[in-house]
């Protein structure tokens, strides 16, 4: 009988234990992995399941059935592995082969566990790099599923490493393709930058020449004594290039000697007792409406600069409005109060407030509210038909 048939078939029958000592066990398995022996020629086959049915018949091996039907064979009793001196000798051979072959059997049983799905095939390292050598040198030891598992791990790792690849290349190209894009917006940026430059030397010059030409009208329109020209002449040359230090200096010498001269005269004036807080508009421009610290707010006629009516406070007027139809007029007191008044009579129409200085007041776009702003960090809002309080807002 062939002596390589005894290594060849014990490698199916014998595994290791999971303790330290790793004591021998026998392992079942089918009859039909003897018949079908991966990586052997017809003639060892038939060899292997002759020397599997010999000992079979001389009780050194046993064969079963197990519950799907299938023939397994079994080592008869595990005494033999440790008696029997062929067997001590044949382990001391291939004893790594056994541990590599375990180890390969237990990923296998996960892998089908999770449905062969393939983050359970083997990974790369040391786990794939002794499948690889399981293959290589007792090829003829493995059953076809413990071949199509290491096969399955193996071309999964090729297609990793051509996945990797290929993301590589391309991280490459696009790498390569933003430096070459980067390149052109920086040469456009550059060029774009040089003509911005040059544009900007350009407007510069043309400014600086406009500024000096001014300032030469400026000098003939003093000439021509027409003082309020040279002098706007000369706020132009300044505005143009305002480091025009001599155009600076010009100007202020025009308004200090020629002031009378160069600017225009007051159409009229609207005078207080004291400083004038607030001066505002009517909608239609006829009248002029003014502040003071001197407790009183007054009423002008734009065109004549004639006082039309004065309204009175308690203290200093920080604030005076016209309301959106002109009609009436809201004054805001230091006394701590906000007063409506009728505009064509100046009469008082109602009061509001009474607590610390007013800042402001101030309209509703409608007309229909009032909102004050005090010193005691409240603004407040009033029905300006009834006066009475709508909402105080603290702050």
């Amino acid at each position: 009988m062939n002596k390589g048939l005894f290594p060849l078939v014990m490698r199916y029958l014998v595994t290791l234990g999971q303790s330290e000592e790793e004591v021998p066990n026998r392992r079942t398995v089918p009859y039909h992995d003897f018949v079908t022996l991966e990586r052997t020629d017809a003639e060892q086959k038939v060899a292997a399941k002759g020397f599997v049915d010999l000992f079979v018949k001389n009780r050194l091996l046993v064969a079963d059935t197990d519950p799907q039907g299938e023939v397994t064979v079994s080592i008869v009793h595990e005494a033999l592995l440790r008696e029997w001196q062929r067997v001590t000798d044949w382990l001391k051979q291939n004893r790594e082969f056994l541990r590599m072959r375990d180890r390969l059997d237990t990923s296998m049983r996960q892998w089908k566990l999770m449905e062969r799905h393939r983050d359970y095939l083997l990974p790369p390292g040391l786990p794939l790099a002794e499948a690889d050598k399981l293959v290589g040198e007792f090829g003829n030891s493995l059953n076809r599923e413990q071949v199509d598992y290491i096969s399955a791990s193996i071309a999964e790792q090729t297609r990793k490493r051509s996945l990797r690849n290929r993301i590589r290349n391309a991280v490459t190209v696009g790498f390569a393709l933003l430096a070459i894009a980067a390149g052109v917006f920086a040469w456009v940026a550059m060029s774009q930058k040089h003509e911005a430059e040059r544009v900007t030397a350009r407007l510069h010059e043309q400014l600086h020449e406009a500024s000096w030409g001014s300032f030469n009208q400026a000098e003939h329109q003093f000439q021509l004594r027409e003082w309020r020209e040279g002098i706007a002449l000369l706020a132009r040359a300044i505005m143009f290039n305002p480091e025009n230090v001599v155009a600076s200096e010009r100007f202020f010498q025009e308004l200090i000697i020629h002031r009378e001269k160069a600017l225009p005269p007051f159409t009229t004036s609207f005078s207080h007792q004291d400083v004038v807080n607030e001066a505002v508009f009517s909608r239609d421009g006829s009248r002029i409406l003014t502040a003071s610290r001197d407790n009183t707010a007054k009423l002008w006629d734009a065109a004549s600069g004639k006082l039309v009516a004065s309204f009175a406070h308690q203290d200093r007027i920080s604030d005076a409005v016209f309301s959106p139809d002109g009609g009436r007029i809201l004054t805001a007191s230091a006394d701590g109060t906000a007063k409506l008044w009728d505009t064509p009579s100046a009469a008082l129409i109602a009061s509001f407030a009474r607590g610390n200085s007013l800042y402001t007041a101030r309209f509703s776009p409608d007309g229909t509210r009032i909102l004050t702003a005090s010193a005691d960090n409240t603004a407040k809002l009033w029905d300006t038909a009834s006066g009475n309080l709508i909402v105080s807002l603290a702050h």
